[in-house]
């Protein structure tokens, strides 16, 4: 393995824009969506899929962050990275973090995690959510509080 410090260029930062994804159904898994990215080296962030490519045969870093309001009960929240279209729990689903929450009522929440994964050239990465819970659910739009990001570790 050899670790590169010098290179440079090679992440991208997804953000919603301003535009929350409303409505998402619960105890189902949701691929988040975002409509602008605000660093995209290697055009490897697809908006238009919600889809990563990996550039190159790498170590990657990943960060994720979801903030999800508007629901009642108790619930649980997890943000999970999938690999090639993968079905979820299966192979090569690497999960980010998983959030309970146990209060009665609660308005939003924050979710948020890392992980270092290993990907072959033109290995597609998304993120999806999974909320179970009550009400309504939405993820916010605020460009501080949903994003997606990576960053090149080594080789």
């Amino acid at each position: 393995m050899t670790f590169y410090p010098s290179v440079s260029k090679t992440m991208f930062i997804a953000n919603k824009n301003g535009s929350a994804q409303a409505g998402l159904s619960d105890a189902t898994w949701t691929t988040v969506t975002f409509s602008a990215t605000e660093v995209n080296y290697w055009s490897s962030f697809d908006t238009s899929t919600e889809v990563f490519t990996a550039p190159q045969t790498w170590i990657y870093s990943f960060y994720a962050c979801a903030r999800v309001s508007n629901t009642v009960g108790n619930a649980s929240i997890q943000l999970m990275l999938a690999k090639n279209n993968a079905s979820p729990w299966t192979s090569p689903w690497t999960q980010l973090r998983k959030l309970w929450m146990t209060s009665s009522n609660w308005w939003d929440q924050s979710v948020q995690g890392a992980c270092h994964v290993s990907l072959t050239q033109g290995d597609k990465i998304h993120l999806s959510i999974y909320v179970n819970g009550n009400g309504t659910i939405t993820i916010s739009g605020a460009v501080e509080e949903t994003y997606f990001s990576w960053a090149f570790l080594w080789q």
